[in-house]
């Protein structure tokens, strides 16, 4: 289980951050003003320009989403703690319809906000990505609980 973890954290977590943090630094190594008069990226912190446009929100959808598919992709039927991977499923899927339904409005209007709406929008990104990696961390973990033959559940490593 651990192992199964730490693959997903470094593959699902980290490697899916670059693209956000490769053009964090991009705004601020090379000064690139930005394509619009307001905000001017160059005056916010690297978590407001990972965070305001709503990339944040994207890659919390994308764990929710791929947490809730681990977990049903995985014997639920016959395995301990039944009620609980099916609360933790409810907990990925609720993080996935509240970023669903803020990233709309973030994408759309983020050309127009002020330096509060930039902080509103870091801290709920924040927030929900957060969210999106507890749960989904925790799905990762449930889904590689499986029962053996004599009924007693192993936390198993087993590939995929």
């Amino acid at each position: 289980m651990a192992v199964r973890l730490a693959k997903w954290i470094v593959f699902g977590v980290v490697l899916g951050l670059i693209p956000l943090l490769t053009n964090v630094a991009k705004i601020k190594i090379l000064r690139d003003p930005s394509s619009f008069g307001y905000p001017n990226e160059q005056s916010l912190t690297l978590l407001q320009l990972a965070s305001y446009k709503g990339e944040l929100l994207l890659l919390a959808a994308g764990l929710s989403a791929a947490g809730v598919g681990d977990l049903i992709g995985s014997r639920l039927s016959g395995t301990p703690g039944i009620v609980a991977k099916y609360v933790i499923c409810g907990f990925c899927l609720a993080n996935l319809m509240a970023v669903c339904l803020l990233y709309p409005f973030v994408s759309d209007l983020y050309q127009r906000f002020g330096r509060d709406q930039i902080a509103t929008v870091t801290w709920l990104s924040v927030g929900l990505f957060t969210a999106a990696v507890l749960t989904s961390g925790v799905c990762v973990m449930l889904a590689g609980v499986q029962p053996v033959a004599g009924g007693q559940p192993v936390a198993g490593d087993e590939p995929g």
